[in-house]
Order: structure tokens, then sequence, then C-alpha cells
């Protein structure tokens, strides 16, 4: 029974991290101040819209990491 409540109500992805970026972006589970805020009243459809663009700032995070810094870098 817990698996349909879980695809009811989705989880916050707050790791208790609350350091908001220059973009106001969560450092810790990357939503933005405006979603934070809005998270406890949202839908559950609202709310998996939200972990849909979490899912796509984190991967964009970890693509900046995954580039080389210099073209030197890129023949290694």
């Amino acid at each position: 029974m817990t698996g349909a409540v879980d695809e009811l109500e989705p989880s916050s992805p707050c790791v208790s991290i609350c350091i908001l970026d220059e973009n106001d972006i969560c450092t810790g589970c990357y939503r933005s101040a405006g979603e934070i805020t809005d998270w406890m009243m949202a839908s559950p459809e609202k709310k998996r819209a939200i972990l849909t663009r979490v899912e796509k700032r984190r991967e964009a995070e970890a693509r900046q990491y995954d580039q080389p810094s210099s073209p030197s870098d890129r023949r290694k």
C-alpha cells in the first residue's frame, strides 16, 4: 500500500542543506526558492513537475563538472 501512497504524494527532495546559490537554487535539493516555498501546498502533479525540473538541474550540474576545462584536457 505504501507504493500507491508514494505515487500519489511525491516525497520532498530536501536533504537539509538549505543554501541558495546566486540563482536562488538550493545547493542541496536543487529546488528554486519559490519551489521550496510552494512545496507544502502543491498538488502531487505540481510536485512531480518540480521534481522533473530538479532532476534536470542536477543533471546539468553534473554535466558541467564532467566537461574538460580546456581543449588540451579533451585530448586525454
